[in-house]
């Protein structure tokens, strides 16, 4: 009895069954990443050093990786700021997935997929642009 209960949970639970199917819901990672990404990058320079310096001083982030954050004025952020960055990073990745998979669920598949396309590719555009100024 239990089995069975565990068995149909399972499959109703099916990565495949979600709105988006495989490829649509690689889509939506990728897509996902980089709105992620894009505004994580900002919200981590207003939060760890002001409205001032992101708007006035044009500080914004300009390497990820390697287990650091370089800012544009050389400066690296603090483990804190680091871990602050990641936890939000990932939140939001969540948060972002989910809502894309609700979206794909109220919409026919293919323009849900094509709309958040869209805003991936402009959030990654957006994130890109952004490290090489």
């Amino acid at each position: 009895m239990l089995q069975s209960k565990i068995k149909l949970y399972m499959q109703n639970k099916s990565f495949a069954r979600s709105n988006f199917g495989y490829f649509g819901a690689f889509v939506s990672l990728i897509s996902a990443t980089g709105i992620s990404l894009w505004i994580c990058c900002r919200l981590i320079v207003i939060l760890a050093y002001g409205w001032s310096a992101f708007f006035r001083q044009g500080l914004h982030v300009i390497k990820l990786g390697d287990g650091e954050v370089r800012l544009s004025n050389g400066d690296e952020l603090t483990l804190f700021w680091s871990f602050v960055f990641i936890c939000g990073y990932c939140g939001l990745l969540y948060l972002l997935w989910i809502g894309a998979e609700k979206l794909a669920g109220r919409m026919p598949p293919i323009l849900g997929i094509g709309l958040i396309s869209l805003l991936g590719f402009v959030g990654w555009l957006f994130l890109i642009a952004g490290f090489v100024s």
